[in-house]
C-alpha cells in the first residue's frame, strides 16, 4: 500500500514523530519549494519569449525600414521644417510643386501636410494653377489668412476665373503680391478694386513698371490693417501714405510728386522707408519738420535728397542707405549741413552712382568727410568701390577716421591698385593712432 503525501493524511501526521516521517516532511517541503521556483521560472520564460518576439519584430522593422533623423522628428518640428521649405519655394517658384513632392515621401508626411491648414495658405494665380487646385487650397486652409500671388501676362478667361475665385475669399487675405503681369496689371488691380474690403490685408507688393492705375482697394476703409506697402509702378502714390498705421513703405515710381509730402507727416508708426526716383518740390521742406519717431531704416535714391534729409528727425534710425544720382547736387550740399544729424546710425551703405556715365566717378574727400560727420557712430559700412579713394585717401586727414567705432567694412565692386593701396595704408595707420582693427571684405 502506497503512502499518500497529502498534508491531511493521518498516517503522515503519525509518521512525523518517527525519523522516517521527519525525512518525508523535509522532502515534501523541498518539493513544494521546487514547484514554486518552477512556476516562477515558467513565468519568466513566458516574459522572455514575449520580449524576444517584440525585439525580433523591431529588428525586422529596422532592417526593412531604417530610421532616419526625419523619421524620428516630432510632428511639431517636422511641420516647421516643411513650412520653411514651402515659404522659400513660394518666393522663387511654384510652392505646390514642392508640396506635391513632399506628399509622396511617406504616409506620415502626407497625413501631416493634408491635415495642417496653414500649409495651404499660399495661393498663386497663374497659368500653371487650375480651379481645382485653388479650390483645394481655399478649402484645406480652413479659416487661416491667405497669401495671394498674382502672376500672369495674358488676358485668359481661365486666369480671370481663378482671380475671381481667390477674391471670393478676400476677407481672409493677409498678403498680396502682383508681379510680372505686364499690360494686364492695371486690369487686375481694377478687378480687385471692384470687390470691396480686405479686413485682414497687411502686406501689399506691386511690381509693374508700366502700370499707371492706382490700386484703389488700398484705402483705410477697405484695408484698415495695412502695415507694409511696396510699389514699383508709375501710379500716383500720394494716397498710400494716408494709412496712419503703416510700418513699411517702399516707393519706386518716377516721379515721386510733391503731393506725397503732406501724407508723409502722418506716418508716425513707420519703421522702414525706401524712396527711389525723381522728385519735385522736396527742397521746400523746413529743417527738422518731418518727425518719424519709430523710423529705423531709411533707403534713399532721390534727386532732391538734401531737403528730405534736412527735414527728417528720426531718433531711432540705425540703417541708412544712400545711392547718389547723376543729376543731384554734390554730396557736400546734401550732407554738409547735417553734422551729427544721424548719431545712432550703425549700418551705413553708399551705393555706386545710378547713372551709367558716372559709374567711374566716386565721392571726393570733401564729400566723404560730410558723410562721415553726419553719421559718426557707424560700425558697419558698405561702400561702392568707386568711393574708396575718397574715404581712405593717403594724403592728409582721412574722412573715415571720423567713424571711430567702425568694425566691419565691405567694398562692393572691383578695386583698382590705387584704391587697394589707399585702403591698406589706412588700415596700417590705425594701430599707431590707437584705433581698433577693422574686418574688410572685398566683393
Amino acid at each position: 500500500m502506497s503512502l499518500s503525501l497529502r498534508p491531511g493524511n493521518p498516517y503522515l501526521q503519525l509518521a512525523r514523530d518517527t525519523p522516517t516521517g521527519r525525512l518525508i516532511a523535509e522532502a515534501q517541503a523541498e518539493l513544494d519549494d521546487l514547484r514554486e521556483r518552477e512556476k516562477e521560472l515558467l513565468d519568466q520564460l513566458r516574459k522572455v519569449r514575449l520580449f524576444a518576439l517584440r525585439q525580433r519584430d523591431r529588428l525586422h522593422h529596422l532592417v526593412n525600414f531604417p530610421l532616419t533623423p526625419l523619421n524620428i522628428l516630432p510632428n511639431e518640428l517636422l511641420l516647421q521644417i516643411i513650412t520653411l521649405v514651402l515659404l522659400d519655394e513660394f518666393l522663387h517658384s511654384d510652392p505646390y510643386r514642392v508640396k506635391r513632392n513632399l506628399l509622396m515621401v511617406s504616409r506620415r508626411w502626407r497625413d501631416l501636410i493634408l491635415g495642417c491648414p496653414f500649409l495651404w495658405t499660399h495661393i498663386r494665380i497663374s497659368p500653371s494653377w487650375d480651379r481645382s487646385l485653388v479650390n483645394a487650397h481655399i478649402r484645406r486652409s480652413a479659416r487661416c489668412p491667405l497669401d495671394i500671388t498674382i502672376q500672369y501676362t495674358s488676358a485668359k478667361p481661365e486666369c480671370d476665373d481663378l482671380l475671381d475665385l481667390a477674391i471670393s475669399s478676400g476677407d481672409r487675405w493677409h498678403s498680396l503680391v502682383v508681379r510680372d503681369c505686364g499690360k494686364q496689371t492695371d486690369r487686375i488691380l481694377q478687378r480687385i478694386g471692384l470687390t470691396g474690403s480686405f479686413p485682414t490685408l497687411k502686406h501689399v507688393s506691386i511690381c509693374a513698371r508700366d502700370s499707371t492705375a492706382y490700386p484703389w482697394f488700398l484705402r483705410p476703409e477697405d484695408a484698415p490693417r495695412l502695415e507694409h506697402v511696396e510699389l514699383h509702378t508709375k501710379t500716383d502714390n500720394r494716397v498710400v501714405a494716408i494709412f496712419s498705421n503703416l510700418k513699411t513703405l517702399v516707393v519706386n515710381s518716377p516721379p515721386i510728386e510733391e503731393g506725397m509730402l503732406p501724407a508723409l507727416f502722418s506716418l508716425q508708426h513707420l519703421t522702414a522707408l525706401s524712396l527711389s526716383g525723381p522728385t519735385h518740390g522736396w527742397g521746400l521742406l523746413q529743417h527738422d519738420s518731418l518727425h518719424l519717431p519709430l523710423l529705423e531704416s531709411l533707403t534713399l535714391a532721390l534727386h532732391d535728397l538734401g531737403g528730405l534729409l534736412n527735414a527728417i528727425v528720426a531718433p531711432r534710425l540705425s540703417f541708412l542707405c544712400y545711392t547718389p544720382l547723376a543729376c543731384v547736387p554734390t554730396t557736400v550740399s546734401v550732407f554738409g549741413h547735417l553734422p551729427s544729424k544721424f548719431p545712432r546710425v550703425r549700418h551705413f551703405s553708399l551705393g555706386n552712382y545710378a547713372a551709367r556715365e558716372d559709374q567711374k566717378k566716386g565721392l571726393d574727400a570733401e564729400e566723404a568727410l560730410a558723410v562721415c560727420k553726419a553719421s559718426p557712430g557707424v560700425c558697419y559700412a558698405e561702400l561702392g568701390a568707386q568711393h574708396v579713394s575718397g574715404f581712405f585717401r593717403a594724403e592728409g586727414p582721412c574722412p573715415a577716421d571720423h567713424w571711430t567705432r567702425i568694425a566691419t567694412l565691405r567694398i562692393l565692386g572691383s578695386v583698382t591698385d590705387d584704391m587697394r593701396r589707399d585702403l591698406i595704408g589706412w588700415l596700417r595707420r590705425r594701430p599707431f593712432k590707437g584705433q581698433s582693427m577693422v574686418e574688410v571684405t572685398l566683393s
